[in-house]
């Protein structure tokens, strides 16, 4: 198609992204939200990639399906969350239980103790938790190798589909029989403390970082 459609296009549709980011009401949902590049790819949104429409048209009528593209979207992100918690729990031999769903699932990675690593970072402290996934220069953040993305934010800017994040992370069970020793320092119910939980905790960080060296 023509380069100036595709262009137009494309930097429109990018646009209609950070609305949607900017959107989320809780940091959560903003450090979880899809990778552009799925966004672009979305049913509802790529259809409108090779359009040729005049400018005005072609706003009118990405607004007029602004709804489904929500739609497309959360339920994109729902998909990740269960790609997430089948790669933990299989890493971790966990039964899940029969009747799960998303509410379940979003709950299930919201806790401290389903920590995931880096592909490769097997012998160092680097974790990621699902709340902080896209989250950046924090301990929590996905710390992934430079060629996935060297903006100062990675969020809405990932230059990588979710496909591809999914294969740099791996389930480590040195780094979550650390991360269940560091709870129970703190927390009688380890098994059910949030990551919120243990960030109100001083120290926390440096506590998980001498018992996974100690092992």
């Amino acid at each position: 198609m023509d380069d100036q459609y595709s262009h137009r296009n494309n930097k429109k549709l990018r646009g209609v992204y950070r609305r949607i980011y900017g959107e989320q009401s809780t940091e959560l949902a903003r450090n979880t939200f899809l990778p552009v590049l799925d966004f672009l790819d979305l049913r509802s949104v790529r259809s409108f990639i090779p359009s040729y429409l005049p400018e005005e048209e072609f706003d009118l009528a990405v607004s007029m399906v602004l709804p489904t593209i929500r739609e497309e979207a959360q339920a994109f992100c729902a998909r990740m969350r269960s790609d997430l918690v089948r790669l933990w729990c299989r890493g971790n031999k966990y039964s899940r239980p029969a009747e799960e769903d998303d509410e379940w699932r979003s709950e299930f990675l919201s806790l401290a103790a389903v920590v995931f690593i880096p592909k490769g970072h097997e012998d160092c402290g680097s974790l990621i938790h699902y709340s902080t996934l896209f989250k950046r220069d924090i301990f929590l953040s996905a710390a992934f190798p430079a060629r996935y993305d060297d903006s100062p934010e990675a969020h809405p800017t990932l230059s990588e589909n979710w496909v591809d994040y999914l294969a740099g992370i791996s389930y480590s069970h040195d780094h979550f029989q650390a991360m269940r020793k560091t709870l129970q320092t703190y927390f009688s119910d380890w098994d059910t403390t949030s990551l919120s939980d243990l960030d109100a905790q001083e120290g926390w960080k440096d506590k998980f970082y001498d018992i996974f060296d100690s092992r």
